[in-house]
């Protein structure tokens, strides 16, 4: 994934070293980050290469000092402009980590400043040489404290104890889970969402995937998106019978923006050029006394070819021709505009969206087949405030919700 940054060590003074390491790593279906130590950059071919490198970086320098030693040195690589990375000492303290950070942003926005915590070749016998009465893992989680503490962007430790201090100190909103293959990203979300964040999970193919009913979602890797997101709500589950048509919704903004003009087939499925691209399955339960609502999305991107699927259906690329789009940034937008709703849904409900699902609406006024009216002749209206369908079933009208009946296009 394009965007998933890959960090690559490249620990030696040798630039003909390096040169190799750049080469072998290059790649396009991932985002290399080469990192350089001290021993390159004080090196003076290392300096200039630094200065004309055409890549992101990461410039591990440690930089412990007194804070205004420590911001002339910031201030010294300014020219670094590909540099989006440095690394600090937390042992510089609290003033000098706030205002690295401060520095930092004033330089380049993108900078990252990540604080070390202890140097990993220290062990508990060396730590009390030099005076310490922590062992690693204590001073550790002491350190990491006071790098978050001060605004740094990311906490560096071993192994060892990183997952305690991710434990004790990611106050990231969000819980993000990547798979190469999962049986359903949404079953995954069921048996391991956090119920304190919003969980995102992601799979490049699934075994299990499934849609609405039951029904099995082809899943071939590497080519479309697969995603599931979860939260809690204050809102009675029941309520979410209808945010499957606001996910719809949040879809077709985001590709909009692309170009993209697609409409929404009641209850669940995304269509752009009348086959379907895309579906949602929305599931909800109980979980750790909470309400968790579990928002199943696949949309196809780059797939052609599927013997498997027995409808109309289309991908991004077949449609436009394209062949360049960043699914994680369709993921990231997609994600964000789905939380934006719920929030909207949760004080307003889905009257807040009616009128702008309906100028969508794929089956307003088509013909269709419902499964339990199987002989009617059936003609698909607007959507109500509450998200049922209008329809008329031989000239009379009637309600019907997304529970009540599966839907065919005559």
């Amino acid at each position: 994934m394009k965007n998933k940054s890959i960090f690559v060590a490249c620990d030696t003074s040798n630039l003909k070293k390096i040169k190799k390491i750049l080469h072998l790593t290059k790649t396009n279906k991932l985002k290399i980050v080469p990192k350089f130590g001290l021993q390159f950059f004080y090196s003076k071919a290392g300096r200039k290469f630094l200065e004309k490198i055409k890549t992101d970086f990461w410039l591990d320098l440690k930089i412990n000092d007194i804070p205004q030693t420590a911001l002339s040195a910031i201030d010294s690589i300014k020219d670094l402009k590909r540099c989006k990375y440095i690394t600090v000492h937390a042992n510089g303290g609290l003033e000098m980590l706030k205002a690295v950070k401060k520095k930092a942003k004033k330089i380049n926005k993108k900078l990252k400043i990540l604080g070390v915590t202890i140097l990993t070749s220290l062990n508990n016998v060396s730590l009390k040489e030099i005076g310490h009465t922590k062992n690693a893992k204590q001073l550790v989680l002491k350190q990491a404290g006071i790098i978050s503490k001060s605004g740094c962007d990311g906490i560096i430790c071993s192994a060892k104890e990183a997952i305690v201090v991710k434990k004790k100190y990611d106050d990231s909103d969000w819980d993000l889970s990547i798979f190469d293959e999962v049986e359903s990203t949404n079953d995954y979300l069921i048996n391991y969402a956090n119920t304190k964040k919003i969980c995102l999970c992601l799979a490049e193919s699934q075994t299990k995937g499934k849609g609405r009913n039951l029904k099995k979602w082809q899943s071939p890797k590497n080519e479309n998106i697969y995603m599931s997101l979860s939260f809690t709500s204050n809102l009675e589950l029941r309520n979410f019978s209808s945010f499957s048509l606001v996910t719809a919704l949040a879809i077709h903004n985001v590709l909009r923006k692309k170009n993209i003009h697609t409409e929404i087939k009641w209850p669940n499925d995304i269509y752009l050029n009348k086959k379907k691209v895309g579906g949602i399955l929305i599931e909800t339960l109980t979980k750790d006394q909470k309400n968790l609502v579990i928002v199943g999305i696949g949309l196809n991107v780059f797939m052609t070819r599927n013997a498997k699927i027995d409808r109309d259906w289309t991908s991004l690329k077949l449609e436009t021709r394209k062949n360049v789009f960043d699914r994680n940034e369709i993921i990231a937008k997609i994600a964000n505009e789905i939380i934006l709703n719920k929030k909207n849904f949760e004080k307003k409900g889905f009257v807040y969206y009616e009128k702008e699902f309906n100028k969508l609406n794929f089956l307003k006024n088509k013909k269709i087949s419902l499964s339990n009216f199987a002989k009617a002749n059936v003609l698909a209206l607007d959507v109500n405030s509450d998200g049922t369908l209008n329809v008329k079933i031989n000239e009379k009208l009637k309600r019907i919700s997304s529970g009540e009946v599966s839907i065919k296009l005559n």
